[in-house]
């Protein structure tokens, strides 16, 4: 075998442009299902960093009738800790929430998270610097400690070692630095990245932070079993608590493994992406494939001789394989090289859905992968040639002069038939491409309701102990405003309960009731939204009033006006004006409808405007929520966000201003998750056409070069240079047309997969479909035109004298 590899090698050092367009052209399909494969490893197949991750579960209970998980009661998960037998041990973390955090570096917004002392020993981690908590540090009464993430500690403190006791206050509470995690430790929070880290007892109860139960099972305990022990101490748990824990809600439990928490619309995408690049790989073989077979003919002469000589054709055929197992190789090599740049390339435009995917590295597992796929292409594109090898009578090609090219046997029908299947796969990559780039489009061209141009967002986290009533609040708002709007840079400015796309604070169905109108349970119960809106979030916002009047400040903190928007007004006063109409929900009193506004989109790009929405008065807030400002710029928001900072920090230098966002950015956040997929299927469909129109000039100009001598006749015999490279197209024309009409039937089942990631586009789009046969047709033009011209400057005397 090794004196196989050392023959391939000589013999593939010989052909330098041949073996570089083949091993370039495998590179770019390894190294594309290499780099998605490394993002499906990181977020399906092994999404935890740490030993024996696949022991690794979440405790969960879910009411059966929603099939909805949540965190478990502090007694249930107790029993569960001191009982349970099927694990080694039981850990928790709270959800993270937003820090005020003040120091040397001034005040700024931290994401804060809890953790009980032993998580990280459960996960296998250990402080990159100092020591982690232990069991005294979340006992009541005990000095404030904190850790404090990898990235925190290089980007607030240089990454110096002096940063282990130091003190940051958090929430006004002074906190004493003992450690540094490392990077990546947090990767079991589920999207969240903590800045700090805070000790918190198992059993410690906390108003608004439920504790996530993690867990590690014995070597050898099954899910199965597992669940059913769970199952039995809940049950016991609920039977001697003194009240129904959850009513008359039927509760399961529920164990996830972390792979399973990801959402259904992330696995379906990178599913989709995952078979995307396959069709890339298999287009990339078809056409080596083609690219040997038509080597395979030219070096027909050469074969024979050496068959004359002796050698068997399992010899020959071996050798071919040796050389497809060098060029993968090669490939393979080239192809991880491909994917770390395609990651590189990747990373930066991820969406926050896939936050995780900018940890996705070249390890072991994603290397083996490589190195799979580079034996299995080996085998994919060396089959056709072995066959073609195995078939041909080597010996006839010592009667086809000087040449060494031989006509007949399966190589021609081979070779079309790969063009077909590179044609056909290339149509359903372009289509799907095509829907997505369709379907991105209308969601850029929705109508958002009102003019987000200049319009930026901030949140100011305050001292709670300065701003704990609402009175504090408002007074610091209204002065906070007066400021803003005098300065420079500012049009116009107001407060929010929350800044748009997501204004809303939910959405309400049941118990909507309307004075003097009979609702059906239908109306009743329908979906409806509602935000709270300031005397001026209408005209700052640009939201045009249909009909009435907005809000006066007068009516702040109270519920009696209400303002509807024109969905709303539609669908229950089809026949009237809303104006002076009565309304309430449950207990609350009627409210009069006062105004009437144009619908806007809420939440997302990929929500449809027609939903009944409801402003009411905006409420008093307390305690930690933040002070959100919506800000109108004159023309350049840098300018006007430098204004918001030095008002706030003029009026109060404890206060953090964080998330400072322009409201189209917001919305583009939305629809992130599209605009990725969109681009990374069209980078591969794109690959794809180049791929097969290469393949199918190759097959044309092999295919003119056998016929060489049969061009020379026809031209000496007085052939028309038009028919001549008609002659040479049709060739080439016919497998590409074919590949089309059979690519089309494979779409039309395809595009059934990616239909959840449409919006406003159906999956069998005819303009779409039209499109890309339109384009298919084009380049199977363009590629044939080329070698069928080189046919029409074929010298028959030259011709006629090789033979």
């Amino acid at each position: 075998m090794l004196y196989d590899l050392k023959n391939a090698c000589r013999a593939l050092l010989k052909a330098p442009w041949f073996t570089c367009v083949v091993v370039l052209t495998l590179a770019l399909g390894i190294g594309a299902s290499t780099a998605i494969f490394g993002v499906v490893n990181k977020l399906l197949l092994n999404p935890l960093p740490y030993p024996d991750a696949d022991r690794l579960v979440y405790l969960e209970v879910e009411v059966t009738r929603q099939q909805f998980g949540f965190p478990p009661p502090l007694s249930v998960a107790s029993a569960w800790r001191e009982q349970a037998r099927s694990f080694e041990g039981m850990e928790g973390f709270a959800w993270g929430r937003e820090l005020l955090a003040h120091d040397e570096n001034g005040a700024r917004a931290l994401t804060g998270m809890g953790i009980t002392p032993g998580l990280p020993a459960l996960l296998g981690v250990q402080p990159l610097l100092g020591r982690g908590f232990i069991p005294a540090d979340a006992a009541a009464g005990a000095p404030a400690v904190a850790l404090l993430s990898y990235e925190t500690w290089q980007r607030d403190y240089g990454g110096a070692n002096d940063v282990l006791g130091r003190a940051i206050t958090l929430d006004e509470v002074s906190h004493v630095v003992i450690g540094v995690m490392p990077p990546r430790w947090d990767a079991f929070a589920n999207g969240v990245r903590p800045a700090v880290w805070l000790p918190r007892a198992f059993l410690q109860s906390s108003v608004g932070e439920d504790l996530v139960t993690l867990g590690r099972l014995r070597v050898g305990a099954s899910l199965v079993a597992a669940t059913s022990e769970l199952a039995a101490i809940f049950a016991r748990v609920q039977a001697e608590s003194p009240r129904p824990l959850f009513g008359d809600e039927a509760i399961t439990v529920r164990l996830q493994r972390p792979a399973d928490t990801v959402g259904g619309s992330t696995r379906e995408a990178l599913l989709v992406l995952l078979g995307a690049v396959g069709l890339v790989l298999l287009v990339a073989c078809s056409n080596v494939a083609n690219l040997l077979l038509a080597r395979g003919a030219s070096r027909a002469r050469e074969l024979s001789l050496r068959s004359a000589l002796g050698a068997s054709t399992w010899r020959l055929v071996r050798e071919l394989f040796a050389e497809c197992f060098v060029l993968a190789l090669a490939a393979g090599v080239v192809g991880v090289g491909v994917s770390w740049l395609t990651l590189r390339v990747l990373v930066p435009l991820r969406p926050t859905s896939l936050a995780a995917f900018g940890e996705a590295q070249l390890d072991p597992t994603v290397l083996a992968f490589t190195f799979g796929v580079a034996v299995v292409t080996a085998l994919l594109f060396g089959l056709a040639p072995a066959l073609q090898l195995a078939s041909r009578k080597l010996g006839g090609a010592l009667r086809h002069g000087a040449s060494g090219v031989v006509r007949g046997g399966a190589g021609p029908s081979v070779r079309k038939l790969l063009v077909v299947a590179q044609m056909a796969l290339s149509v359903v990559l372009l289509v799907s491409a095509g829907l997505l780039i369709r379907s991105f489009t209308q969601l850029q061209s929705v109508e958002l309701g009102f003019d987000a141009e200049n319009l930026f967002s901030a949140e100011l986290r305050l001292p709670r102990s300065k701003y704990e009533i609402p009175a504090s609040r408002d007074a610091l708002a209204e002065q906070l405003l007066d400021r803003i709007r005098s300065s420079p840079g500012v049009a116009a400015a107001t407060q929010v309960f929350r800044p748009p796309p997501e204004a809303s604070v939910g959405t309400f169905g049941p118990d909507f009731e309307i004075r003097g109108v009979p609702l059906s349970g239908a109306e009743a119960q329908g979906a409806r939204w509602l935000a709270w809106a300031g005397p001026d979030y209408f005209s700052v916002l640009g939201i045009p009033l249909i009909e009435g009047r907005a809000f006066k400040a007068e009516e702040m903190g109270g519920l009696s006006a209400v303002i509807i928007n024109r969905t709303a007004a539609r669908r229950f006063w089809p026949d009237g004006s809303a104006l002076g109409a009565e309304i309430k929900w449950g207990a609350i009193d009627w409210m009069t409808v006062v105004g009437v506004v144009d619908d806007v989109v809420s939440f997302s790009l990929t929500r449809s405007r027609d939903t009944p929405g409801f402003y009411w008065p905006l409420q008093p807030v307390s305690g930690r929520a933040p002070l959100v400002l919506v800000v109108r710029a004159t023309e350049d928001p840098a300018t006007a966000i430098a204004s918001v900072r030095g008002a706030v920090w003029a009026l109060d230098p404890e206060i953090a201003v964080a998330n400072v966002l322009p409201t189209e950015a917001a919305f583009a956040r939305t629809i992130a998750a599209q605009r990725f997929n969109m681009a990374l299927l069209t980078a591969f469909a794109g690959v794809a056409l180049v791929l097969a129109a290469v393949g199918l000039a190759a097959v044309i100009g092999y295919e003119v070069a056998e016929r060489t001598h049969e061009i020379g006749i026809r031209m000496a015999l007085g052939a028309r240079t038009e028919n001549m490279r008609r002659f040479a197209m049709r060739h080439g024309l016919t497998p590409a047309f074919v590949g089309v009409f059979c690519g089309v039937i494979g779409a039309l089942a395809a595009t059934q997969l990616i239909a959840g990631m449409l919006h406003g586009i159906a999956p069998r789009d005819p303009l779409t479909f039209v499109g890309v046969v339109a384009l298919l047709v084009l380049v199977a033009f363009g590629a044939s035109w080329l070698p069928a011209r080189r046919a029409t400057r074929v010298d028959p005397i030259t011709a006629l004298r090789a033979e």
